[in-house]
């Protein structure tokens, strides 16, 4: 079903019977919907109403259960890649910098070890 916009009465006092019930008459042979909202946001003294009538419906034809479904797990798979790459990534990123400056650090050992038994083997 599809309703194309066709009267909108704006700011309907909340009291004005007479005014609401004219909104919302029904008519014979007419196939209308009214929306009814209360207005202003967080005061709501006043009604809007927006009536629309029926028109053809000429939109994409609608996806059926399994089709949504299937279509959800796809999203939500492709959430979980990206999340679990961001994941490892990150611990990554952290992994080289703690532990990077450590195998500096083991590399200088080594190469300060390696000096001194070249020295030692040098003056024997």
């Amino acid at each position: 079903m599809a309703y194309e916009v066709d009267q909108i009465h704006p700011m309907v006092d909340k009291d004005d019977i007479d005014a609401l019930e004219e909104a919302l008459k029904v008519e014979e042979g007419a196939d209308y919907v009214t929306l009814f909202t209360c207005t202003p946001y967080g005061v709501n003294s006043h009604r809007l109403l927006v009536r629309g009538r029926r028109v053809p419906y000429d939109g994409e034809i609608e996806s059926t259960p399994v089709d949504s479904m299937v279509q959800a797990i796809q999203n939500y798979y492709m959430l979980y890649l990206l999340l679990g790459l961001g994941v490892t990534a990150l611990v990554i990123l952290i992994m080289r910098r703690v532990m990077g400056p450590k195998k500096v650090e083991q590399t200088k050992m080594q190469q300060f070890t390696q000096e001194q038994e070249d020295r030692k083997e040098g003056k024997s």
